[in-house]
């Protein structure tokens, strides 16, 4: 539910280019452009969607679809001597803690460190990322009793020339990411209660 503003301003000035591109702006065009703007955001998850289950696919089946994405991916699971233990694992909290649900994306062994890992295929590891990364590993290590895993984030970027980057939430870190969750959590109640925000 954060807000992406660089994801949104991409997508509008394509919308832009896409209206100007016409060379007019008819009544319809705006609706057209509409349509072009919400049919752009959609096509850039779905893409996003593909490069993740082409990962999980590579490591859960040894499925190699030569997409550029197992590729790279091959290349960084070589360098991390990176082994496969689990996916898609759904993980939960009904407590006050974090109230939360959610599916974690991979539990690996990256230079023999059991690792909870989100995998993210934007341009660069935001915050956001990282908090969602350690409070799904807390759910797991409190589902599981499994408290050796760290957590962390593993962006594979779309651009095909782009390296897959790993980022391991510190100790350090995680305690400012669990606290930042916390305030976030409070606000949304806060917000939900006063019927602040448009839930679909």
């Amino acid at each position: 539910m954060l807000p992406k503003p660089k994801v949104l301003l991409w997508a509008i000035m394509q919308t832009i280019k896409f209206l100007v591109g016409r060379g007019d702006l008819k009544s319809n065009t705006v609706s057209e452009g509409y349509v072009f703007h919400k049919t752009l955001l959609q096509s850039l998850a779905d893409e996003g969607t593909v490069i993740h289950n082409s990962i999980e696919s590579y490591l859960r089946d040894k499925i190699d679809d030569g997409s550029n994405a197992v590729k790279r991916f091959k290349e960084f699971e070589k360098s991390t001597q990176l082994t496969f233990e689990g996916a898609e694992i759904v993980v939960y909290d009904s407590s006050d803690d974090y109230n939360s649900a959610g599916t974690l994306d991979l539990i690996v062994r990256c230079y023999d460190n059991p690792l909870i890992l989100d995998i993210k295929t934007s341009k660069a590891i935001r915050l956001s990322h990282k908090i969602q990364s350690t409070v799904y590993r807390d759910m797991y290590v409190k589902m599981t009793g499994k408290k050796e895993f760290g957590s962390g984030v593993l962006l594979i970027p779309r651009e095909d020339d782009k390296k897959i980057q790993l980022h391991i939430n510190s100790t350090e870190e995680e305690i400012k990411y669990r606290g930042i969750y916390s305030l976030l959590t409070k606000l949304f109640k806060a917000l939900l209660i006063e019927n602040e925000l448009e839930l679909k």
